[in-house]
């Protein structure tokens, strides 16, 4: 009877191996390839056809699509989709051709979609494999940041280039401390603007050499970051003006040595606040 049972939990023991050896390989590789594949599909869509509109296929298959981000040199090149009105979280689960994937996409919510915007913020998942946004996490590192310092996103209506001006870690939970909102979208007047524009210096890992204006827009792209439960990696740009030169001196820039952090690093870490 023993021997039996000894034999049937080694069946058990092998046949929970197994399961758990294809849930793994599903998790870390096809899930993976399968994304690339999907996506390698957009950027051919985008990229490949000679045509006025580049956006023109995209559209064909889902006219949510409203522009593309990439980052040379990164894995972050892709279709940046508009949040349903109905449905704000829609795509933190679905890719470009509305399907269920972990992977989501790059977004907006429906309401930070326009013309006027002068903060158009962009949220992408931090994937274990490196895929959409997880590259932000990058740009804490000053020589990752020098060699790339501009970020490309297109609209439908125009190419556009911005330039790198912040890169900081926020919490959006209210017990590690004040939370800084750094999805607003469009400003009461200039000075609040400026303000805004001021306090993401303040917090930024990098003292980046590039001002910020009244008359400038922002580009701000999140994602999670796991320093503390519910935090975020967030990488502010302001857009380069026509006529402006696309040229940048990044070896003026140097690593923050107090930048302002949320409540809860200081609790663990250490340090003081700037005043």
């Amino acid at each position: 009877m023993i021997k039996i049972f000894r034999k049937l939990l080694m069946w058990i023991c092998i046949v929970v191996l197994i399961v758990s050896s294809g849930i793994l390989l599903k998790l870390l590789v096809f899930d993976s390839w399968n994304e690339s594949k999907i996506n390698e599909s957009a950027r051919e869509l985008y990229y490949e056809p000679e045509t006025e509109n580049k956006f023109s296929s995209l559209l064909d298959l889902n006219g949510d699509i409203v522009g593309w981000i990439s980052i040379e040199d990164t894995n972050i090149d892709y279709p940046v989709l508009r949040s349903p009105k109905e449905d704000s979280d829609f795509y933190l689960s679905h890719n470009y051709k509305k399907e269920k994937s972990k992977y989501g996409s790059i977004f907006l919510s429906y309401d930070n979609y326009s013309e006027e915007a002068k903060n158009i913020v962009l949220y992408g998942h931090h994937m274990a494999d490196g895929k959409m946004f997880a590259d932000l996490m990058k740009f804490s590192d000053l020589e990752f940041y020098r060699k790339h310092p501009i970020i490309k996103f297109d609209t439908l209506n125009e190419e556009g280039n911005w330039k790198i001006i912040s890169v900081f870690k926020t919490n959006t939970l209210s017990d590690q401390g004040e939370i800084f909102n750094y999805t607003i979208s469009n400003f009461s007047n200039p000075k609040n603007f400026i303000e805004y524009i001021e306090e993401i210096k303040k917090r930024s890992l990098i003292n980046i050499p590039i001002v910020a204006g009244a008359d400038d827009k922002l580009l701000t792209l999140s994602t999670c970051s796991y320093e503390f439960k519910g935090f975020r990696t967030v990488v502010v740009a302001k857009k380069v003006k026509e006529g402006e030169s696309l040229e940048i001196d990044t070896s003026l820039a140097s690593k923050s040595e107090n930048p302002l952090m949320p409540q809860c690093w200081y609790d663990r870490y250490g340090g003081v606040a700037p005043s």
